[in-house]
């Protein structure tokens, strides 16, 4: 569903932007109960919701950088050190995502 020019707020609205909203119940075997509902002003569902899976691609790599097995935090590196690191995760990562 898609509903345009929503008012988001009571008190002082802000207007000129969309809500996208999305149920897929099934992702990859595990149930899913709530939907998505995304506050966009990309112009369309289908815009919003692919921009929207970007963002959360994004998100679970750097979970996966985090605390998801490579746990760059408890690395305890600082400047080209960690850059180097960095980069050796992101090539990893890279290769992780082929296979």
């Amino acid at each position: 569903m898609y509903f345009q020019g929503v008012r988001v707020r009571k008190t002082r609205p802000i207007v000129g932007f969309d809500i996208a909203c999305k149920w897929k119940r099934d992702y990859g075997g595990i149930k899913v109960k709530d939907a998505w509902f995304i506050l966009t002003d990309l112009g369309s569902l289908p815009v919003a919701i692919a921009a929207y899976k970007k963002r959360m691609g994004i998100e679970e790599m750097f979970r996966d950088c985090k605390t998801g097995g490579y746990n760059i935090e408890g690395t305890g590196l600082s400047g080209d050190r960690l850059i180097k690191m960095i980069l050796l995760m992101a090539l990893a990562y890279l290769e992780a995502l082929k296979g």
